[in-house]
C-alpha cells in the first residue's frame, strides 16, 4: 500500500496536471521578468535616459499583461475542475498572491514616469540597492513556486529565504528614508521620494506575503 506522501505525488502525473504545473512556473517566471523590466526602467531613469526608461516601461506592461493572461488561463482550467478541490483552492490563492508582485512593480514604474520624480544623485546608489534586494526577494519567491510540485523541502527553504530577504529590505528602506529627510531638498520632493521608496519596498512585502501562501500550500501537500 502506498503511503500518503506517495499518493500526493501521483495526483500530479496526468497530462492536464503537468500542464498546470508548467503554466504555474511560467507565470512566476513572467512575474520575475516584470520585476527585471521594472528594475531596468528605474536604472535608465537614474541615467536620465528617458527614451530607455519608456522602452522598459512598455516591457514592464507587456510582461505583466502576459503574466495576467497566463493567470486567467490557469484560473479557467482550475475552475473547470482540474485537480482535487483542496489543491485547486491552494493554487488559486498562490496565483493571486504571486500576481500581486508584478502588479506592484508595474505601479512603481507608472508612478515614477507619470510624476517625473526628481531623484537626487545622493540617493541613486541607495535606491539601486533597495531595488536589488527586492529582486532577490522575488527570485526566492519564483524558486519557491518552481519547487512546489517536486521538492517541498526546497520550497519551504525558499519561502524562509524570502522572509529573510524582506527583513533586509525593511532595513534598507528605513535607512534610505532617513537619508532622504537629511537632504537639502524641498519638502514636496522628500514626500514624493518617501512614497516612491515605500512603493518599491512594498514589492518585497507583497512577495513575502505570497511566500506565506506558497509555504502553506507546500506544507498541506506534505501532510
Amino acid at each position: 500500500m502506498k503511503d500518503r506522501k506517495e499518493v500526493k505525488t501521483l495526483i500530479i502525473t496526468g497530462k492536464k496536471e503537468k500542464d498546470i504545473i508548467s503554466k504555474m512556473c511560467l507565470h512566476s517566471e513572467l512575474v520575475l521578468e516584470t520585476l527585471n523590466n521594472f528594475k531596468d526602467c528605474f536604472l535608465k531613469y537614474f541615467e536620465n535616459d528617458m527614451e530607455g526608461a519608456r522602452q522598459f516601461e512598455s516591457r514592464t506592461h507587456a510582461s505583466e499583461s502576459e503574466a495576467d493572461d497566463v493567470r486567467k488561463e490557469l484560473e479557467l482550467v482550475l475552475f473547470k475542475g482540474a485537480l482535487m478541490p483542496s489543491s485547486r483552492g491552494d493554487l488559486l490563492k498562490v496565483l493571486e498572491a504571486v500576481d500581486g508582485v508584478a502588479n506592484r512593480g508595474e505601479s512603481c514604474v507608472d508612478e515614477l514616469l507619470l510624476q517625473h520624480i526628481e531623484i537626487p544623485e545622493e540617493i541613486k546608489e541607495d535606491l539601486k540597492v533597495l531595488i536589488d534586494e527586492c529582486l532577490k526577494t522575488c527570485l526566492s519567491l519564483r524558486d519557491a513556486v518552481k519547487y512546489l510540485f517536486n521538492d517541498i523541502e526546497r520550497t519551504v527553504l525558499e519561502c524562509r529565504r524570502t522572509e529573510e530577504r524582506e527583513s533586509k529590505v525593511d532595513s534598507v528602506e528605513r535607512n534610505l528614508v532617513r537619508k532622504v529627510y537629511s537632504l537639502d531638498i524641498s519638502l514636496a520632493n522628500k514626500l514624493q521620494l518617501r512614497e516612491l521608496i515605500k512603493a518599491i519596498a512594498d514589492i518585497s512585502d507583497i512577495a513575502e506575503n505570497a511566500s506565506d501562501v506558497v509555504e502553506i500550500s507546500a506544507i498541506k501537500r506534505k501532510v
